[in-house]
């Protein structure tokens, strides 16, 4: 009976790491000993036992069999779990703030992952919670590996990637390593990645000098933003346009938060230029304020409203929010809000944005506030109460962002300047001929196919300003067409049998000699330089900078609405850091005063005695 058992034990287990593991020697090992051990026990029984018909009618027997088989059940089915949860695994974060779960962010831009990243922890003693990290970073994509070193039993590897502390942290992208100078987190982690698989650094420039918020120092700056910039990877600097009297061509994009004197006039100019030539530009623009940022904005069809956004839901007094403070769950479809569904982002003191659409542009509304929502234009009036007269009852939008699209002229055909002679029925431009006065030679072929416009400074008549070339048999026809500059109108000079002899031995002479790509019959036009197309400008409007300033900027989406805006500025649609930030791990410390602390010393030590005492008593009543 035990070598049954055995038997069935060995079999089982052979059958269960077979198909969790792989089918090497020892689950077939297993397998086999099992079977072996199964019929061995069972030629023994059948030898050493009564006959037949009474030994398999023992209750014993029939009871011994329901075991194994009961026992054999039980076996495979926790085999087939385990295979399950090997094969397919998954979790149930409970946890508020998502701590053991991947944000959507850290899934993108693993998943998007088109050449291998490993991950190197230097350090002798492995960590359980990084290689649990790790461990869901490498479920997401084949593409990503990770390895604990000990840096004293490989030296060669931490003097490889200039290793100096233990736990550093570095990866390895094949051509570009970067090193961690922070913590082992999602958040670190996550940002690297992104940096490291991108081919350019973002370049973006705060504009100072209008009493914007500053990036560094009090709760009303953007130190928060700034830094979680630069964890993302973009460059940051400080820009006063007075005092570089220019945009800075490396200039990726643009912010603008919360400024409180007037730009000059200068400004305004250069501004503008630097979004027509295809620049990208973030504004923050707190109501009540004389910034004179109007005449950038009406460029792109935009008007402030000027009056303050009122909350009248209560949908914010979960958070702490007064009426004053709108509380923002519905977002437009676009990159910058695809993955806010119905988060909550809040913005303190803002204003309404009116929006039209010119032609070439796409406008999306990100931020719409609920119906409960008005613009007040008495602020300052003791209770809040909704005007029709003068009021602007919600849904108001307080964000939009703006994508210049390509002229439709652009798509069908590409200006560049042709050669070839205007049609019979085609005016001249005046202009050109007034400052062209002089007779221009038409196109000639070089040694190497090329057309040439030998434009020169205006001369005397002479065989060299002839308008066009004498035929020869190496010119192509196209070759011989007049030029616009030398049509009709414009003087020219009898030419002499002489100089057409001249001309043309000269024409031959060119054709004849050697070249790398001669091309005969090629047309002047097709070697014209097609213009680079311009750069499609971009822009977000938010009317409130208070949202990215510290303390309101770590809250619930509003961190994710500003790094996501800039990022889509400084990026294309398909970048893959575009979606909610992984979210730093919440501290909820319960701070406790020496008073309380010896008030819970005392309780600690007074309960257990007092049950004890308690417990006591009624033992000695009940005797």
């Amino acid at each position: 009976m035990l070598l049954l058992w055995l038997g069935v034990l060995l079999g089982v287990a052979g059958v269960c790491a077979g198909l969790i593991a792989s089918w090497s020697a020892l689950p077939v090992g297993l397998v086999i000993g099992g079977c072996v051990l199964l019929g061995l026990g069972i030629l023994l029984q059948w030898q050493y036992s009564p006959p037949p018909d009474s030994w398999w009618r023992r209750r014993s027997i029939q009871a011994g069999t329901n075991s194994v088989i009961a026992a054999a059940a039980v076996i495979v089915i926790l085999g087939l779990i385990n295979f399950l949860a090997v094969r397919y695994p998954a979790q149930v974060d409970l946890t508020e703030a998502r701590l053991f779960s991947l944000a959507p962010q850290s899934k993108q831009v693993v998943r998007s992952l088109q050449q291998p990243l490993k991950v190197l922890i230097f350090d002798k003693v492995t960590d359980p919670q990084n290689r649990t990290l790790l461990e869901q970073y490498q479920r997401l994509s084949p593409q990503f590996e990770f390895e604990f070193v000990d840096p004293q039993a490989q030296p060669g590897l931490a003097q490889k990637y200039q290793v100096q502390t233990a736990g550093a942290v570095v990866l390895d992208a094949g051509a570009r390593t970067k090193t961690l100078d922070t913590a082992l987190t999602e958040v670190n982690l996550t940002a690297a990645i992104a940096n490291i698989v991108s081919d350019r650094q973002t370049q973006v420039f705060v504009i100072q000098g209008h009493g914007e918020r500053p990036i560094a120092g009090t709760q009303a700056s953007l130190s928060e933003a700034v830094e979680a910039l630069r964890r993302q990877g973009f460059k940051t600097e400080l820009l006063n346009i007075v005092e570089r009297q220019q945009i800075p061509e490396e200039t990726d994009v643009l912010i603008i938060a919360g400024p409180k004197r007037a730009f000059l006039p200068a400004e305004i100019k250069l501004l503008n230029g630097y979004l027509q030539q295809g620049g990208k530009a973030l504004l923050l623009l707190d109501p009540e304020t004389e910034h004179g940022l109007e005449p950038v904005l009406k460029q792109w069809g935009i008007t402030l409203d000027r009056r303050l956004v009122v909350d009248a839901s209560g949908s914010g007094q979960l958070l702490g929010l007064g009426p004053a403070v709108p509380v923002v769950l519905d977002y437009g479809p676009h990159p910058i809000t695809e993955d806010f569904a119905q988060g909550i982002s809040f913005f303190p003191l803002a204003q309404a944005l009116n929006v039209e659409q010119a032609p070439n542009q796409q406008v999306t509304e990100l931020l719409r506030t609920g119906g409960s929502s008005w613009a007040e234009s008495e602020p300052d009036s003791e209770q809040l109460q909704f005007d029709e007269q003068k009021d602007r009852q919600g849904p108001l939008v307080i964000g939009v962002a703006i994508q210049e699209l390509e002229p439709e002229s652009s798509a069908t055909q590409a200006p560049q300047k042709s050669d070839k002679a205007p049609a019979p029925n085609q005016p001249t431009d005046p202009q050109s001929q007034s400052a062209s006065p002089s007779p221009s030679p038409s196109p000639t072929t070089n040694g190497t196919g090329n057309a040439q416009s030998s434009a020169s400074p205006p001369v005397s008549p002479s065989p060299s300003a002839s308008p066009s070339a004498s035929p020869s048999p190496q010119s192509s026809p196209q070759a011989q067409a007049p030029s616009p500059e030398a049509s009709p109108q414009s003087p020219t000079a009898p030419k002499t049998p002489n100089e057409n002899a001249e001309q043309t031995a000269a024409s031959q002479s060119s054709a004849s000699s050697p070249s790398p790509k001669p091309s005969p019959n090629s047309k002047p036009a097709d070697f014209a330089v097609k213009p680079t197309p311009k750069p499609l400008a971009r822009l977000v409007v938010i009317g409130d900078s208070d949202f990215a300033s510290s303390g309101p900027f770590g809250q619930v989406l509003n961190g994710d609405l500003f790094l996501n805006a800039v990022t889509w500025l400084g990026s294309d649609e398909t970048n893959p850091s575009l979606s909610i930030r992984p979210k730093e791990v919440t501290n909820r410390r319960l701070q406790i005063t020496p008073q309380r602390q010896r008030l819970l010393t005392i309780l600690g030590a007074l309960l257990p005695v007092s049950a004890l005492g308690i417990a006591v008593t009624l033992w000695w009543q009940r005797r």
